[in-house]
């Protein structure tokens, strides 16, 4: 990393002279901040950040926990600096992105299941309402995030959560407002339906109920 980093410093003027020593900050935020500004000065292209915790990582879990993560995207004279949105996303919307930002739609004979996130990036747009769905065969996990709410079951064990009020998700509503968990539960078991069947040669691994005994329970 640092000589290439020397590479770039030789290759371009301004603060990255010469002679220049650039340390990567300690945080994941600000490494990818510090990643983004050495390739903003090689390419002027746009740059898209996806990290939890500054590393990569591959977690069978679907609380919010493991599917929320840090995203950083820079694209000079495009995207203005220092904005912030609030879209929910996932990591199939890149794809559309990628191809708005080139001028390029998707073929209408296979569409994408994300969405363009550009405008949002670029311009002061309203955040869409989303339906995001998983569904992993490992403890039978099933969750659904629709607007504020997220539906989410774990063996035998179901919740329904406000993630926009109690992002760590602590406070069990399944019982308080039981009309919505089970609409939630019947659209996920809609989408479920329209998806390949669960693999029996699959296999993952995630917490242990020794672990998380609270919501995956004792057995």
């Amino acid at each position: 990393m640092a000589g290439w980093i020397r590479s770039v410093q030789k290759a371009k003027d301004g603060d990255m002279r010469r002679g220049d020593r650039l340390a990567p900050p300690d945080s994941a935020i600000e490494r990818q901040k510090f990643l983004a500004k050495v390739l903003g000065r090689v390419f002027a292209v746009i740059q898209i950040a996806l990290s939890f915790a500054g590393f990569w990582v591959c977690v069978a879990s679907s609380w919010t926990l493991w599917l929320r993560i840090p995203a950083l995207v820079r694209w000079p004279g495009h995207i203005p600096a220092g904005g912030l949105t609030t879209q929910v996303a996932i990591t199939m919307d890149w794809l559309p992105t990628l191809l708005a930002t080139a001028g390029i739609q998707p073929d209408p004979a296979y569409p994408s299941d994300g969405i363009s996130l550009l405008p949002g990036l670029t311009g002061n747009v309203a955040p869409v309402s989303r339906k995001l769905f998983w569904r992993y065969k490992t403890d039978a996990q099933r969750a659904l995030r629709d607007g504020d709410y997220k539906y989410l079951k774990i063996r035998d064990n179901s919740f329904l959560f406000n993630v926009v009020a109690d992002p760590r998700e602590r406070a069990n509503l399944w019982h308080r407002e039981r009309d919505v968990a089970e609409r939630l539960v019947r659209e996920w078991q809609a989408w479920s339906d329209t998806m390949l069947p669960e693999s029996p040669d699959s296999f993952g691994e995630t917490y242990t109920a020794s672990q998380l005994a609270d919501h995956i329970g004792l057995a």
